[in-house]
C-alpha cells in the first residue's frame, strides 16, 4: 500500500478502567468484571475476531509509515502531514506506545511530518513505568489529545468505573504541561452519546465548559462518536416521548 494519508493503530484492549457503553474487546478491566460476574458465556458470543493487525509488530507499523512518507503524495506536497491516530483500550496503558513513540523518536525527519492524535482516558497519562512523555511527544508536525469523558463530574464515577473525574482532568494538565514546547497541539473533549449522556445533558456541557476554561482553551471542540454496543444505550432507543422532551430542554440551553 503506498500514498496512505490516514492510519487508525489500536494495539491491544489493554485498558484501566470498565465503562458502562464499553465491552471486553475494547477493555481487559471489563474482561475481568465479566469474570467477576459469570457471564463469559453470554459475552464470549459477541466478542469480536482478533484484529490480524495485532500480529503486526511495532517496529513494522513504524517501516510501513515511513514508506507512506516516502511515497509520491508526501513528495509532491511538502507541508502534508501523514496522520496518525492512536485509540485502545486505553494507549497510555501500554507497553505498545511507548515502543512505537521510541522507535519514532530515533526519525525526527519523519516525526516532524506526522499529525499525531491520541485518545486517552487521561488518568495513567504520564505516570506509566517512567517513561519520558515529554521527549516522546515532542517533535511531532501537530499534536491531538482527545479526552474520552463521556460523563459529567455528578456521574462520572458511575459511567466509567475505576477512575474519577479528577484523575482525567488532571492527567490532561500532565500531559499539556509535557507540550509546553510544542506550539502545532489542541486538546478536545472527546464523547460516546448514551442514554445517560442525554439525560444529564446541562450538567456535560458546564463542566466541560469549566474543563476548557482551566485549559485556557477558546472554543473547545467535542468530538461525538456513536456507540457500538450495548444497543439499549444507543440513544435512537429513546422513548419518543422522553426525546421530545429532552430535545426542547436543549433548545432552551
Amino acid at each position: 500500500i503506498n500514498n496512505l494519508l490516514y492510519l487508525e493503530l489500536r494495539f491491544k484492549n489493554t485498558c484501566n478502567l470498565a465503562c458502562r457503553h464499553c465491552i471486553p474487546a475494547y477493555s481487559t478491566k471489563w474482561n475481568k468484571v465479566v469474570e467477576q460476574l459469570g457471564e463469559q458465556n453470554y459475552y464470549k458470543k459477541r466478542e469480536y475476531k482478533e484484529s490480524l493487525s495485532k500480529k503486526i509488530s511495532v517496529k513494522d507499523w513504524v517501516d510501513f509509515i515511513k514508506r507512506q512518507i516516502d511515497s509520491d503524495a508526501f513528495k509532491k506536497d511538502t507541508e502534508l502531514l501523514f496522520y496518525i491516530e492512536i485509540t485502545g483500550g486505553e494507549p497510555f496503558f501500554q507497553t505498545e506506545l511507548y515502543d512505537f513513540l521510541e522507535l519514532l523518536n530515533e526519525l525526527p525527519e519523519y516525526k516532524e511530518k506526522i499529525y499525531f492524535c491520541i485518545t486517552t482516558n487521561g488518568i495513567i497519562a504520564d505516570r506509566f513505568k517512567k517513561y519520558d512523555l515529554e521527549k516522546l511527544l515532542s517533535g511531532f508536525g501537530f499534536i491531538w489529545i482527545k479526552l474520552s469523558l463521556d460523563a459529567s463530574k455528578e456521574f462520572y464515577e458511575y459511567f466509567r468505573q475505576g477512575g474519577t473525574w479528577k484523575e482525567a482532568s488532571s492527567g490532561i494538565d500532565r500531559i499539556l504541561n509535557n507540550l509546553t514546547q510544542t506550539k502545532n497541539k489542541k486538546v478536545s473533549i472527546s464523547v460516546s452519546p448514551t442514554v445517560f449522556q442525554c439525560l444529564r445533558f446541562d450538567d456535560m456541557y458546564y463542566d466541560f465548559k469549566e474543563l476548557f476554561q482551566n485549559w485556557k482553551i477558546n472554543n473547545g471542540k467535542i468530538t461525538i462518536s456513536d456507540i457500538f454496543a450495548p444497543t439499549y444505550l444507543k440513544i435512537n432507543n429513546i422513548h419518543p416521548d422522553l426525546k421530545k422532551i429532552l430535545i426542547k430542554q436543549i433548545e432552551k440551553s
